[in-house]
């Protein structure tokens, strides 16, 4: 499964795709579930990774806060875990990592 302008699954039949399946085939009607990491990271974080991956400097432009900015980003699983027995197997690093690679390769 892919979405315009997103790189394809690279490994079909992934615990994403397959919780996208049991969410339609059996999730609770009305719930939203959430198939992310389950990492707590700042976005601070999150440059440091996409540097060190990349292997290159990133130019930050720092700004005030805005109304509405998140400080650090999360995937709340609990509803997935509980409904689905959705577990993440992929860390941020190598998930980054893939979608870099895969960037690299549309070059």
């Amino acid at each position: 499964m892919a979405i315009s302008g997103c790189p394809p699954d690279p490994q079909p039949g992934s615990r994403i795709v397959a919780a996208t399946r049991q969410a339609a085939d059996s999730g609770v009607p009305g719930c939203v579930y959430n198939v992310g990491g389950g990492e707590r990271v700042s976005l601070n974080q999150v440059l440091e990774l996409v540097g060190q991956i990349t292997e290159g400097s990133l130019r930050v432009q720092r700004e005030e806060a805005q109304k509405g900015d998140m400080r650090d980003t999360f995937a709340d699983t609990t509803a997935a875990r509980r409904d689905l027995g959705f577990r993440s197997t992929v860390s941020l690093r190598e998930g980054l990592a893939r979608e870099w690679e895969w960037i690299r390769g549309q070059r």
